[in-house]
């Protein structure tokens, strides 16, 4: 019983430090090319986006930043048929875990083995992003993928509508 305070006081520093290191995410860079609003509003521009999906399924965000500020967060959308939607409008994008570490800029800038960059550069295709428009309703879905053990994946529908650029 003595032990019990004790072992709380050496415990209670790794719980905090745990609190504080957020769950790895998946980033990546995207070019819009239509002007979009969320369910709430929010009109987006067509722009290149930085991309951010954060949490786990069934309760994802998807993030857009421009120049450094959030945008839009738009929360994952439950049972949404992508039956609808059947035009591409931007190809596969590789979303990057936080979780796998770069190589220092230096290092990635020289080849090693005499082959260019993007031959010898090894993708982790664990998140993948696609992005899907419905002519008939106007609305996009944005459609991240995560692979998961033994070739599963989980998949996430984010859905935003067309607006007419301004």
């Amino acid at each position: 019983m003595r032990f019990l305070p004790l072992t709380l006081l050496l415990l209670f520093p790794a719980v905090l430090l745990a609190a504080d290191q957020e769950s790895p995410f998946y980033k990546g860079r995207m070019r819009i090319p239509v002007a979009l609003a969320t369910v709430e509003g929010i009109r987006l521009p067509a722009a290149r986006y930085h991309l951010e999906v954060k949490g786990e399924a069934p309760a994802r965000r998807l993030i857009f930043s421009l120049n450094g500020t959030v945008k839009a967060e738009v929360g994952e959308s439950a049972g949404q048929a992508l039956d609808a939607a059947e035009v591409p409008l931007v190809g596969t994008h590789l979303l990057r875990s936080t979780a796998v570490k770069l190589a220092p800029a230096k290092e990635r800038q020289h080849s090693r083995t005499g082959l260019a960059r993007y031959q010898e550069e090894k993708h982790l295709w664990d998140g993948t992003m696609r992005v899907y428009l419905s002519p008939k309703d106007g609305v996009v879905y944005f459609v991240f993928q995560e692979r998961r053990k033994k070739r599963h994946w989980s998949r996430s529908n984010f859905r935003l509508q067309r607006t007419p650029s301004p």
